[in-house]
């Protein structure tokens, strides 16, 4: 199983739990859009009001590290930043596609220009 789609599939898992939306951008959202050939940390984005649960729900899968304002962490080989600057859109605003990750489901974040 590869580390870093079962942390993927793991996030998607529990932020679904603690009903948490969340979107997927960075390079693995870039590697989607074949504009990079390869992803290495994932970029979760969530709205400001939801980033202390998504604050708990990352720091109980993994190490936290915290510089002034970011926050990232590490779990199952994978480093995770945590993003919580997103519009006032709705979700099907937000959502630009959604794929599968063994077997959860991703949403990739879009920001209309």
């Amino acid at each position: 199983m590869n580390p870093k789609e079962k942390a993927i599939r793991r996030m998607s898992e529990k932020f679904s739990e603690k009903s948490v939306p969340w979107w997927m951008g960075g390079d693995y959202l870039q590697v989607h859009l074949q504009k990079k050939d390869a992803w290495h940390t994932l970029e979760v984005h969530v709205r400001a009001e939801d980033r202390d649960k998504a604050d708990r729900i990352l720091t109980r899968l993994g190490m936290r590290q915290e510089d002034g304002t970011h926050l990232s962490f590490h779990f199952d080989g994978t480093d995770v930043d945590l993003v919580a600057d997103l519009p006032a859109l709705s979700d099907a605003e937000l959502t630009l596609d959604t794929v599968t990750v063994q077997g959860a489901p991703v949403p990739l974040l879009n920001l209309p220009a």
